[in-house]
């Protein structure tokens, strides 16, 4: 699990981060809160997952996943620590190649942290969470949840396409 939560973390402030890209959950929340605020964004996503597992736990029982929790948090310390203290620049500046190589990071991070039957929190919380309320699919819930979050960034960053270049006298 520890291998997952480095990968992930590190598309987190070497990627999505310095790019401003969000990928949806407590790191795209704390992305845009980070971006208004300059609060550290490592911090801010240690906030918003004790936040979201005080409700998930009220929700859903105290026998609720400590390897979630040790996920979760994980993630976010390593954030935390890695933006303070090992943060060397983007790893890339090209947007479409952030988003390409951030997901593909993040996504390996992300399985092997779910093949541990363990989840990072964030989205995947959120999701739970709407799913016990309104009895709609989890997964549903969590692509919602992603879109809400990715238009809430749009909305703060702008939407950039220069990665698409288009021209119709070339």
């Amino acid at each position: 699990m520890l291998l997952g939560i480095i990968l992930t973390a590190a598309s987190i402030v070497y990627i999505f981060t310095p790019n401003r890209l969000a990928a949806g959950g407590a790191q795209g929340i704390a992305l845009v809160i980070n971006y208004l605020t300059k609060i550290n964004t490592g911090l801010l996503m240690i906030v918003i997952n004790v936040l979201l597992f005080i409700v998930a736990f009220a929700l859903m029982g105290k026998s609720f996943g400590a390897k979630t929790i040790f996920s979760a948090l994980g993630v976010s310390l390593v954030v935390f620590v890695m933006e303070k203290y090992f943060y060397f620049g983007a790893l890339t500046d090209n947007l479409m190649l952030g988003t390409i190589f951030g997901s593909a990071l993040m996504g390996i991070g992300v399985g092997i942290i779910l093949n541990r039957d363990a989840s990072i929190g964030g989205t995947s919380l959120i999701g739970k969470i709407i799913s016990k309320i309104t009895y709609y699919d989890q997964v549903n819930c969590i692509v919602a949840t992603d879109i809400v979050v990715t238009i809430l960034a749009m909305v703060v960053f702008g939407l950039k396409l220069d990665f698409i270049s288009f021209s119709p006298f070339t």
